[in-house]
Formats: C-alpha cells, sequence, structure tokens
C-alpha cells in the first residue's frame, strides 16, 4: 500500500507543479451577440459562441488577425445544441487570449466555404478593448 501511494505521489506530483507554473487565465468572457463589445483585461480569455448549421454545409470562419492584441487559441470547437433534433444547428467556439492593450475588432463570416463568389450569408464583428 504504501508502495502504491509512492508511486503515485511520483506521478502526480511533476503534473500538480506544471498546473502551478502555467499561467493564470484571469477570467474568460464569453459573448454569444453579434455587434458586442467587449472589454478584456491582458491574460482573459475572450470566448465567441455562433451558431450554424454545418449539417447544410454552412460555418463560420474569421479574419486573420493581424494586430497582437488578441491571439486565437486552437481551432473552433464545435458543441452540438443539447434541445436539436439530428441534423439541427450547431454552435462554433472560438477562443482568443488577450496578449497587449489596445482596441481591435473580431470579424467572422457565415458561408459555405467552398461556394466561392457567393457572398455571405451573415456577418459578426465584435469590438475588443484590451486594457492592462
Amino acid at each position: 500500500m504504501k508502495h502504491s501511494i509512492q508511486k503515485l505521489l511520483t506521478l502526480i506530483l511533476p503534473l500538480l507543479l506544471a498546473a502551478c507554473s502555467s499561467p493564470a487565465v484571469t477570467a474568460e468572457i464569453i459573448v454569444e451577440t453579434c455587434g458586442a463589445s467587449s472589454l478584456l483585461k491582458s491574460g482573459d480569455v475572450l470566448v465567441i459562441r455562433l451558431e450554424s448549421q454545418m449539417t447544410a454545409g454552412y460555418l463560420w470562419t474569421n479574419e486573420e488577425l493581424v494586430d497582437n492584441i488578441l491571439i486565437a487559441i486552437g481551432k473552433p470547437v464545435i458543441e452540438p445544441k443539447s434541445d436539436d433534433l439530428d441534423g439541427g444547428s450547431e454552435i462554433q467556439i472560438f477562443r482568443f487570449l488577450a496578449m497587449e492593450a489596445g482596441n481591435t475588432h473580431l470579424n467572422f463570416y457565415y458561408q459555405r466555404p467552398w461556394q466561392k463568389g457567393q457572398g455571405f450569408v451573415k456577418t459578426c464583428s465584435i469590438s475588443v478593448s484590451v486594457k492592462d
């Protein structure tokens, strides 16, 4: 038994130390409304949740960020709506980390990506201000 506890501590201790040394996220701000404005502090995570109907081929894409105010955290994640039937809508979740003070806009476009030249079905713009 004592040997098992020592093995367990040997495995868990490095994970705990790594977690403690990770930068802390001060807040997670969730935006679900286009046209919204968000005020963040450096280190905050901004979460954008946009409804899409991927089963019909529609999805949201975002304009590439050109400044260092926000950086994307990974690729968008797809979450099914819990109250929808099969073939219904999903939620696309975009995450951004506030890096430095400044003002920027996040622009998203809803379309079928393979239909070039068809224009966008919807657009979504979110104003973001980051303070130190």
